[in-house]
């Protein structure tokens, strides 16, 4: 299975097992106004995120490339940023592919997760 359908099938799950607690949890007490409150905002959560992301990216993009060089150009800002935003998604993919095909699975997430192992920790 490729990596990347495995990781948004973990998160499409891990939603699916926050909403069954979550009805659990509020129709057990029969509190229905804050469980229907609750399963909207969690329906809505991937439009919302989506939406939420163009946003913060389309400012950065904004004050990083599209003044200086892109607002010259025929393209919509909006236009720009969709396009910028799917060709960081597509190249992010194609180097996951690169490296499921190269480099032999090793079961342990080397390379999404060796900044966490370089950062210094506070001592507890």
């Amino acid at each position: 299975m490729d990596c990347c359908c495995s990781i948004s099938i973990r998160s499409v799950l891990g939603l699916l097992r926050l909403s069954a607690f979550l009805r659990r949890r509020w129709s057990s007490n029969g509190d229905d106004a804050l469980l229907r409150y609750l399963w909207n905002v969690l329906r809505a959560a991937p439009a919302l995120g989506y939406s939420a992301l163009l946003v913060v990216f389309g400012i950065s993009e904004y004050f990083r490339s599209w003044v200086n060089f892109y607002a010259d150009r025929d393209m919509s800002f909006w236009g720009f940023v969709s396009n910028r935003l799917l060709g960081y998604y597509v190249t992010a993919l194609n180097n996951g592919a690169l490296l499921a095909q190269r480099i032999d699975p090793t079961g342990a997430p080397f390379f999404t997760m060796h900044v966490c192992k370089i950062q210094p920790y506070p001592r507890l």
